[in-house]
């Protein structure tokens, strides 16, 4: 064997030159060789397949989800059996019902109370125009309207009353009136009293302040103040002057300012004023237009001027007595 080493080293030698140089007797071993090196590159590229193969199966398997396990089926209960009540036994007794005069109502709220405003104002009407029976009849109405009210809208409502009377009180002078049928702390009186005694003041009140109406309703009046009034209360919300009321009766400002002076006791401008004020602080009390609207709405030419009148006449600024006197929660729903 070792004797032929030298051949086989001479075949690859043959090789390396050449494919002249190689003789017939070495052509066996050299294909004996290309075979040896070819299967093992066939092998070696198996084993490397087989490798990368495994390794899929390997993250594939990783990959897999948990089992979930599934929860434990509802045990179904067994209904507990009625207990049978033997035919001879008496029924329970139930207690009868109260008649439905007493049975118990719901609390009545202030937001679902409806506020008088009719008969309010049908009442200040009255005592403005002197119709002194009508004007106690009707605040006896208002009373019988009040009685199954909360005990905050009551007086609530006979402070409203009590104000616009006063209000009313402007249309007379110091010599007409004596200020001291109302009181200067009546609202206090009112807040303190009971029920039953507050109506009876604000009823005194009313009753005192008709009766002035009544005695200058009594009083004839000169045809000019008649028709003065008439239009100055028909045309009020607008830009109404002292001049153009004369202009209309054909009369001079003059003298229709001591005719109203005589036999009303109060100036034009002053009438006319106190109609605005009292139209404003119904709108203020009734409705939620802004300060703004409430003075063009009740015919003045400005907010300062609308603003400095009410404060002189009311005492307080016009949010003031809104925010003192308003029914809009009392009664949502009202016109103009």
């Amino acid at each position: 064997m070792l004797a032929e080493q030298p051949d086989r080293v001479r075949a690859l030698a043959a090789l390396l030159a050449g494919p002249g140089a190689i003789r017939p007797a070495d052509w066996l071993f050299v294909l004996v060789l290309l075979v040896l090196t070819a299967v093992l590159l066939l092998a070696v590229r198996l084993l490397w397949q087989m490798q990368r193969e495994l390794t899929r199966l390997g993250r594939q398997l990783d990959r897999r989800p948990e089992p979930v396990e599934e929860p434990p089926a509802a045990v179904e209960q067994t209904p507990e059996p009625v207990p049978i009540m033997p035919a001879d036994l008496p029924e329970p007794v139930r207690e009868p019902e109260p008649p439905p005069e007493l049975r118990a109502k719901p609390a009545q709220t202030v937001i679902d109370w409806v506020y008088p405003l009719e008969i309010e104002e049908k009442l200040l009407d009255a005592v403005r125009t002197g119709r002194h029976d009508l004007a106690l009849e009707l605040f006896d109405q208002l009373e019988n309207a009040l009685h199954a009210s909360p005990d905050d809208v009551f007086r609530q409502v006979l402070h409203n009353v009590t104000l616009n009377m006063r209000q009313l009180m402007y249309d007379f002078n110091e010599s007409e009136l004596d200020p001291s049928i109302a009181g200067p702390d009546l609202i206090q009186q009112i807040e303190q009293a009971r029920r039953v005694e507050a109506a009876s003041l604000v009823r005194t009140f009313a009753d005192r302040l008709s009766g002035a109406f009544q005695k200058r309703a009594s009083q004839k009046q000169s045809d000019i103040v008649v028709q003065a009034k008439t239009f100055i209360e028909a045309n009020y919300r607008s830009s109404l002057t002292v001049n153009a009321i004369a202009a209309a009766l054909f009369i001079s400002a003059p003298y229709l300012y001591r005719l109203m002076r005589e036999e009303v006791g109060i100036s034009p401008a002053h009438y006319l004023n106190n109609l605005r004020i009292r139209h404003a602080t119904r709108l203020l009390r009734t409705s939620e237009k802004n300060v703004a609207q409430v003075a063009g709405e009740a015919g003045f030419e400005t907010e300062q001027c609308f603003f400095r009148q009410f404060k002189k006449q009311m005492d307080c600024t016009p949010n003031q007595y809104r925010n003192r006197y308003s029914i809009a929660d009392f009664a949502p729903h009202f016109g103009d």
